[in-house]
């Protein structure tokens, strides 16, 4: 399960607009926009010039997501986009609020054309893995 998922766009976090969630749990839809960003190529993005669109749906017990980017800047915009992800294993160990003294050792993600796989080695010895 993953601990981190955070978008950036210029290294900056982005302003909320709104989100929203299906009734069923399925579907998170949430609408942000760009705080002022200067691009690589030295061209700036006012802020509240670029859309941003996050959908994420579970399926299969997978997650999903569709980022979409509109440009409302009358100029082309060209913006650094990062995600920064993790996966700390904390939720198979670490229930209701208690913090273990010690943990295992998570070892580097393996890094696929469309999946990244993260890797995790309990104190009982086990591998463990989520995709």
């Amino acid at each position: 399960v993953l601990s981190r998922f955070r978008l950036f766009i210029g290294g900056r976090m982005l302003s909320l607009l709104g989100a929203s969630l299906s009734q069923d749990n399925i579907l998170f839809t949430a609408n942000l926009t760009n705080l002022a960003t200067i691009g690589p190529n030295g061209s700036e993005a006012l802020p509240g010039v670029v859309h941003i669109d996050r959908t994420r749906f579970i399926w299969q017990d997978r997650m999903f997501e569709r980022i979409t980017f509109t440009n409302y800047s009358a100029r082309e915009v060209v913006l650094p986009v990062r995600l920064d992800f993790d996966a700390d294993f904390r939720d198979m160990f670490e229930v209701r609020g208690t913090t273990r003294s010690r943990r295992g050792r998570a070892h580097d993600a393996l890094v696929g054309a469309a999946s990244v796989t993260f890797r995790y080695e309990g104190l009982d010895n086990v591998a463990r893995q989520s995709v």
